[in-house]
């Protein structure tokens, strides 16, 4: 019985020290603690989304090589599939050859407080969010002239 209260307090030792562990490297890569777990910034986490959904043409919940060829195509710019691959292959942490929302977030956030420097999903992803800036500008553009032609009418 002795033999087991002291490895629970050991592993209870052991477990906080790895929670403290974990807290600050959660911390420092962008992430809040809140009680009970962790989350991210409500605003990065929606933006980050919203890019990741656009990008993720198959609606998969991953980023497959093939849609980051289509992505960059969208924009003017032709890859080949390999430059695909060695792109997917730079963030895929798990090595399953695509990139799910977490790893891709981990670069959104590292790349946002500078501690990745270009990375070119990273750089894709900025591309996509001007692109539908630019787009929801042109929209907004477009909904007030015809709003106006409605005022004139």
């Amino acid at each position: 019985k002795q033999s087991y209260q002291r490895r629970v307090r050991g592993d209870e030792a052991r477990r906080a020290e790895e929670i403290a562990d974990a807290e600050g490297l959660i911390k420092s890569m962008g992430f809040r603690l809140r009680e009970g777990g962790t989350e991210v910034e409500q605003s990065a986490d929606e933006k980050y989304r919203k890019v990741f959904d656009d990008l993720d043409a198959d609606r998969t919940g991953v980023l497959r090589p093939a849609e980051l060829v289509e992505a960059y195509k969208q924009l003017g710019v032709t890859i080949d599939i390999q430059d695909a691959i060695n792109m997917v292959n730079e963030v895929d942490t798990n090595r399953n050859g695509v990139v799910d929302f977490e790893e891709f977030l981990l670069i959104m956030v590292g790349a946002s407080q500078g501690a990745i420097v270009d990375n070119r999903l990273h750089m894709l992803a900025q591309l996509t969010m001007e692109q539908a800036c630019l787009e929801e500008e042109g929209a907004t553009s477009a909904q007030v002239e015809g709003e106006k032609s409605l005022v004139e009418a």
